[in-house]
């Protein structure tokens, strides 16, 4: 009889011992579920962006970025590490436009970062040493020239030409048996968009188009004309061409 009450107690305490564990397997499970579930949500709400340059009118910088996702509160920018924005202009496709108007002439630095990344951009202000020309106007531009289209604050910068096939008389069909053509790089860059390095082809007897988000260009004419047996250098080159 004793002997088995010590049996019956014994497989009391074990089953016991069992449903205390299970219990406590179970609740540590859902803790680490909900901190798993607060994780995820933090992370899936965190504000990501892109920069997208710079302009620079009558002493007031503008510095825009595109919001990828989340709250554009969330982003701080400094000028300087001493300034922040005057103004923050909220612009279509999700593009905001920070105004500081404590900018000092040469270098400035602008630190942008929010709780997943961070950026330092280093600012020049000082005269744009380039051509600046009207909007729909043809100018010419040489190789590691840039030109600046007025108000747009878009920049040309010609970087190369390549694969000159073009002949002396594109229309003799005897001596120019080939397609006749130049294809020419540019570093193309505005406020409000990503640089890009396109690369052009340009047939000899047509006018050569291409377009830079908002800004049609066209490139009109190559000059010097090509010569038999005579290689044109890089800084010879001069491109005639338009932008609108």
């Amino acid at each position: 009889m004793i002997i088995k009450e010590k049996i019956a107690n014994i497989f009391s305490i074990f089953v016991l011992t069992i449903l205390f564990l299970s219990c406590t397997s179970n609740i540590e499970d859902n803790d680490n579920t909900k901190l798993e579930n607060e994780n995820s949500g933090k992370t899936e709400n965190f504000s990501d962006w892109e920069y997208r340059g710079f302009q620079i009118k009558e002493s007031e910088l503008n510095i825009f970025l595109y919001l990828i996702k989340g709250e554009i509160s969330d982003i701080k920018l400094l000028l300087n590490d001493s300034f922040h924005p005057n103004q923050v202009i909220a612009e279509p496709n999700d593009i905001y436009n920070f105004k500081f108007n404590n900018l000092k002439d040469g270098i400035n630095s602008v630190r942008i970062s929010n709780n997943k990344k961070s950026l330092s951009v280093a600012i020049k202000n000082q005269p744009f040493q380039g051509k600046i020309v009207e909007s729909n106007t043809i100018f010419t531009i040489k190789v590691n020239e840039e030109v600046k289209i007025k108000n747009t604050g878009m920049i040309v910068r010609l970087i190369s030409l390549s694969r000159d096939s073009r002949c002396e008389d594109p229309t003799d069909k005897f001596d120019c048996m080939h397609d006749p053509r130049t294809f020419l790089t540019f570093q193309l860059s505005a406020p409000r968009y990503i640089p890009e390095s396109p690369t052009i082809l340009k047939p000899q007897t047509e006018i050569a188009a291409g377009v830079y988000h908002d800004f049609p260009f066209s490139i009109e004419e190559i000059e010097p004309p090509p010569k038999k047996g005579i290689v044109i250098e890089q800084s010879k080159y001069e491109v005639k061409m338009k932008v609108q």
